[in-house]
């Protein structure tokens, strides 16, 4: 997944903001106020993580039409391999942007209702990463676990001990 990121943010530029659902790669389903790499990578490059309320779709509406719309046109079923489905979708990613005309936006274009697109303002450089901007956003969590019996938390995939004088209470952990 985080190739085919880092190869669009290649061809269009990183993103301001991007909108992310509620599943993985993007969010674990368990707790959501977990970061996986894959959103701590974004906010390393300065792009800001919105997610939408859980089992709220029509939040992102307009991008759940155009995932419909685009798969339609580009109709995988009939692409043989790989080559085919991505030809498909350069396809109608140009249908969208340089033809397809838009009456509640005058008409236009989106090429033409935003030339930004076609001059990538925003470059990805892989070397781009900054930690502090992850450190910064680690700073607002703070998460809640309860502590087993045997003195232990989990949390990010690993248990850590804090004694089982504390068991079956509730902790609260945040990054200092």
């Amino acid at each position: 997944t985080k190739a085919a990121v880092e190869a669009a943010f290649f061809q269009w530029g990183l993103p301001h903001k991007a909108r992310f659902d509620n599943g993985y790669p993007f969010a674990y389903t368990g707790d959501r106020l977990l970061p996986t790499a894959l959103i701590l990578w974004l906010v390393s490059l300065g792009v800001e993580v919105v997610f939408n309320r859980p089992y709220s779709p029509q939040q992102n509406g307009s991008v759940e039409c155009t995932q419909r719309i685009s798969s339609r046109w580009a109709n995988p079923g009939a692409c043989t391999n790989a080559a085919q489905l991505q030809y498909a979708l350069d396809q109608v990613t140009h249908e969208h942007i340089s033809v397809l005309r838009q009456r509640k936006n005058g008409d236009q274009t989106r090429i033409e209702q935003f030339p930004e697109l076609a001059c990538n303002t925003r470059r990805y450089d892989p070397k781009m990463v900054d930690p502090d901007k992850v450190r910064q956003y680690l700073l607002q969590f703070r998460w809640q676990r309860k502590v087993f019996a045997n003195g232990r938390i989990s949390i990010f995939g690993h248990t850590w001990t804090v004694g089982t004088k504390f068991k079956n209470q509730q902790t609260s952990i945040s990054l200092d």
